[in-house]
């Protein structure tokens, strides 16, 4: 990876390997409070850097939560204008690992079920419906939706499949 051309939301280039290399090493909030800040620049501008990151924090999402969402709010964003398809296309092995570390955590039931689900279905290149639900959360659902993740099924499956109907997307008529 060339990082003198991968570039942070403030222009650097030199920060956010510096950043990595300590998020690996030790779990610090303000290491991955920087990250954050330097990767995403107001919820859903991402930069070469953003990308240059990703597989990294999806090896570092199997033992951090903050590399789980940190990635999750990456590739929720890649559907915006960024300028970065070639480095998106680069992330394709990463990006192919996360839908199973995700999907582990979502088992877990997690008071936080929402968010990585809609990191899950970003991954799957859902990213519209992601967008939508990330919209409702903040207006008409609570963070935490009891109904979709208790019970000994995999409920979040069933939900997932809803999402993944083509009839359903904004533009398109299902059957008639």
């Amino acid at each position: 990876m060339n990082w003198a051309l991968m570039y942070d939301c403030y222009g650097d280039v030199d920060r956010v390997p510096e950043l990595l290399a300590r998020a690996e090493r030790e779990e610090e909030a303000e290491v991955w409070d920087e990250l954050g800040y330097r990767l995403i620049l107001e919820c859903d501008l991402v930069f070469p850097a953003s990308f240059a990151a990703l597989p990294c924090l999806v090896r570092l999402a199997s033992r951090s939560a903050r590399a789980r969402v940190l990635a999750g709010a990456i590739v929720r964003c890649a559907a915006g204008g960024h300028g970065c398809d070639d480095l998106l296309a680069g992330c394709a092995e990463a990006i192919a690992q996360f839908p199973s570390l995700l999907d582990r955590h979502l088992r877990s039931r997690p008071d936080d079920y929402l968010a990585p689900f809609r990191d899950l279905i970003a991954v799957e290149g859902r990213y519209h419906w992601s967008a939508i639900l990330g919209g409702l959360l903040g207006r008409h659902l609570p963070g935490r939706l009891p109904s979709l993740c208790c019970g000994d099924d995999d409920r979040h499956r069933r939900i997932r499949t809803l999402f993944s109907d083509p009839g359903l997307e904004p533009g398109r008529r299902g059957p008639t």
